[in-house]
């Protein structure tokens, strides 16, 4: 998303990058691993982004950037703001702002990079249909029904559990040598 946001025309997000070219002395501070990081704190200096694109077509955007992007060749970089080639061969690359070699995203498969592709080219689909807006997306009975199908399926896989059971006090019966079969204790 924030990538996404970073490649709006006009801009809505700033690169770190550019938060951190924009920082002074006063916003230079060390972790506690002895690594310096530089980003402007003082935000109040930026100006505001004129981007003055509805939710409903930011979010179309997202869709569309992301159901075509070349994740084979290219990476994510919320430091500069744009694809970056890839660094190594994993199915997703995400640069690490504060290591730029490194790829924060080393164990997600390539079914799951594919998977998202594919709904982020069905929820655009479905947005680009005739009457569809957001706000039928976010219709409370569709929300409602989804919810309930969430609901069913966590039933389905956590068996139910009677707290009351746990606090009845149960027959114990004894065993051992000596003990009659089926007596109680």
């Amino acid at each position: 998303v924030i990538q996404f946001l970073q490649s709006t025309q006009p801009l809505i997000l700033p690169s770190l990058k550019t938060l951190q070219a924009l920082g002074g002395p006063s916003d230079v501070q060390v972790n506690g691993d002895g690594l310096e990081c530089c980003f402007l704190r003082n935000l109040s200096i930026l100006t505001p982004s004129n981007n003055a694109a509805s939710l409903e077509k930011l979010l179309q955007g997202f869709f569309a950037y992301f159901g075509d992007f070349d994740f084979a060749h290219q990476g994510i970089s919320v430091r500069v703001g744009e694809p970056v080639e890839k660094t190594d061969g994993g199915a997703l690359f995400i640069e690490n702002p504060l290591g730029p070699h490194l790829n924060a995203s080393p164990n997600v498969s390539q079914g799951e990079v594919t998977r998202f592709q594919e709904r982020c080219v069905a929820a655009l689909w479905k947005l680009d249909s005739p009457g569809c807006t957001l706000d039928a997306l976010m219709n409370p009975l569709e929300v409602a029904a989804l919810r309930a199908r969430i609901h069913i399926r966590q039933k389905q896989m956590m068996p139910s559990l009677d707290l009351a059971s746990l606090f009845e006090p149960k027959e114990r019966t004894a065993e051992g040598p000596g003990a009659k079969a089926g007596s109680v204790l």
